[in-house]
């Protein structure tokens, strides 16, 4: 689902709860506040978003020093993530079918 004119999308996870992605790069939520935190957060990344409560991004703070993760989007519209190890080993053949989705 995209937001607006923002330029992110939210992408659900198979945990139920939702992942935003913005500029190719996802974000898991504060959940006590506005606050999107890198996924990559855990592993040193600094970057966030903030959101106004109408849903429009307020702050994007930080660079991110890792690549964007690979998403495939399926024809029936599920997003899934695509392990980093299947593109660089060049085992694309499913992925094909489909396309990679970096998000707006």
């Amino acid at each position: 689902m995209l937001f607006g004119d923002c330029g992110y999308q939210f992408i659900p996870t198979p945990k139920g709860n939702n992942l935003l992605m913005f500029k190719g790069y996802t974000y898991s939520r504060d959940h006590k506040s506005l606050t999107f935190y890198c996924s990559k957060r855990m592993a040193g990344c600094k970057a966030r978003i903030k959101l106004a409560t109408n849903g429009n991004i307020v702050q994007a703070d930080g660079d991110h020093y890792h690549e964007r993760p690979h998403y495939v989007k399926t024809p029936s519209g599920i997003i899934s993530k695509v392990p980093i190890h299947y593109i660089r080993s060049g085992y694309v053949d499913h992925v094909e079918r489909f396309h990679i989705f970096q998000g707006q």
